[in-house]
């Protein structure tokens, strides 16, 4: 065999001998991943049968029947509840309707005084304007108006 033809076969060896460790290093990390899982599982497995056993316990010594009263009496305590929780909502809802209600009436109220209000202020202001176009005769009766205010508030 040729000296650079055994120097390829020798560099083509160790690189494949690399590459097949670095595949046993992945492969081996894989197979640990792989029984951790299985002993993941095991475990699982073992509270399962311990669970199962358990249960079995319970009806071989017929405790499954003493659960059952107990269990309606719950049922019995959450249906007063739920029932209590809708009563307790409804009247709240009965409540935020009627001052949904008193508000709306409240509205109508400010929206009547706040139109009274701007009437008032374009009487002032035309009171005003007359009162300026009678000049030193206005004058009087701008002094009443204002006391007449006045004496109002």
């Amino acid at each position: 065999m040729r000296v650079g033809a055994k120097a390829e076969v020798v560099s083509t060896l160790a690189q494949a001998k690399d590459e097949l460790c670095a595949m046993a290093r992945v492969v081996d990390s894989k197979i640990g991943a792989v029984a951790r899982a299985f002993e993941g599982l095991a475990g699982h497995a073992d509270t399962i049968l311990k669970l199962t056993a358990a249960i079995v316990g319970c009806v071989e010594n017929e405790n499954v029947s003493s659960v059952l009263p107990k269990v309606q009496t719950l049922c019995a305590a959450a249906r007063r509840f739920i029932e209590d929780r809708l009563q307790a909502t409804t009247g709240i809802l009965e409540t935020v309707t009627m001052e949904v209600k008193l508000l709306h009436q409240l509205s109508l109220v400010t929206s009547g005084q706040e139109a009274i209000a701007f009437k008032i202020k374009a009487l002032s202001v035309l009171t005003n304007i007359e009162v300026a176009h009678l000049g030193t005769v206005g004058a009087g009766f701008q002094y009443l108006a204002g006391r007449g205010a006045s004496l109002d508030s």
